[in-house]
């Protein structure tokens, strides 16, 4: 099993309802939506300088037309993902906790017809994981 392998466990659990990209939204992405991405871990080493776990970091980025259907997104997502531990063979991994949030706030792409500006929040999800076998 690969991290790969966690990454998916971990993106399965986004809400249903919304449109789920990874990594990033095509140019034709049409609102709302979720971009779903993990950033490098941290390394937690034990005294003898021995690895003993990573924290990672989920970034989901909602994106909508409004910023109550940002907000309304923001809430469900967490809803799914906060306090939730992915269960995944030869992994040990912790519940998802609350990182960096920004937003929402206008983003610099606009909707092809309102003409309006989407919103769009980040939205930062921590765990902790170690390999089992």
């Amino acid at each position: 099993m690969s991290i790969l392998n966690l990454h998916e466990a971990i993106r399965s659990l986004v809400p249903a309802g919304i449109t789920h990209h990874r990594g990033q939204a095509p140019a034709t992405a049409a609102a709302p939506w979720i971009v779903t991405g993990f950033n490098a871990p941290d390394i937690t080493t034990s005294e003898a300088a021995q690895g003993i776990s990573k924290t990672g970091t989920l970034t989901v980025t909602v994106s909508t037309e409004t910023e109550d259907a940002t907000n309304f997104w923001t809430e469900k997502t967490d809803d799914a993902l906060l306090g939730v531990a992915p269960v995944l063979a030869g992994w040990s991994v912790g519940a998802l906790t609350p990182g960096d949030r920004v937003g929402p706030y206008p983003a610099g792409m606009t909707a092809t017809d309102t003409n309006l500006r989407f919103q769009v929040a980040r939205l930062g999800y921590r765990f902790t994981y170690s390999r089992t076998a």
